[in-house]
């Protein structure tokens, strides 16, 4: 259910396509689509990489932006910023991929020892839940989604800051 299989359902009954939906990890799908056991990889950005594999299609804007744990840190502006609050560490998504900029953080967080890799988004969060100085960078929609669904994730409920980066359009 949502907003993405609620679109298709409209284009399904308006023309002929079908559409069968497989629930993976994204970046699973990421894989499926590489290797063209998926047709569609759906509410992603435009990536160099994705671009040899497709024909990018945007549906929707949606924009990473770094999410971090409400406390006295101060605003997040760019990749300069980052790397000099040193107390801060980068909780990443493994396969998520957000761009040249994104890939670029990620690089720069990893040779200064401040990336850490987890398998999904919920993974993350509670890797934020029990550290303030853990951050993470993805779509605000995903992560309040799965704040929403989680009950094990209810507690950052309305303690969570989303804060644009120079570094991610």
């Amino acid at each position: 259910s949502g907003i993405t299989p609620d679109f298709l359902n409209i284009v399904e009954a308006k023309s002929n396509c079908r559409f069968i939906y497989f629930q993976v990890p994204k970046n699973r799908q990421e894989i499926l689509f590489e290797n063209g056991k998926a047709d569609l990889l759906i509410t992603t950005i435009k990536t160099d990489k994705r671009d040899k594999i497709g024909n990018f299609v945007p549906l929707i804007q949606i924009r990473a932006m770094v999410i971090l744990i409400e406390s006295a840190h101060t605003e997040i502006q760019n990749l300069s910023d980052l790397l000099a609050r040193k107390q801060l560490k980068l909780v990443a998504v493994r396969g998520f991929d957000y761009g040249a900029g994104y890939q670029i953080i990620l690089e720069e967080m990893a040779k200064r020892g401040r990336l850490i890799v987890e398998p999904d988004v919920i993974s993350v969060a509670r890797s934020m839940q029990k550290n303030t100085n853990y951050f993470t960078i993805m779509t605000p929609t995903l992560f309040s989604g799965f704040l929403r669904t989680e009950a094990i994730l209810k507690n950052l409920e309305g303690r969570v800051r989303y804060d644009k980066l120079d570094e991610l359009p």
